[in-house]
């Protein structure tokens, strides 16, 4: 269901600041296991 104009959520700038930080040692292994994954499906896929 469409209710009107959507605003600006108020926590945009919060999720902008957060990626601003350096992500943790731990979310970066996560991105990496992530990316290694999508990598190994592309790789499936041809």
């Amino acid at each position: 269901a469409f209710r009107g104009e959507k605003t600006a959520k108020p926590n945009a700038a919060n999720k902008d600041a957060r990626k601003a930080k350096k992500p943790s040692a731990k979310t970066q292994k996560i991105a990496a296991a992530t990316k290694a994954k999508r990598a190994a499906k592309k790789k499936a896929a041809e």
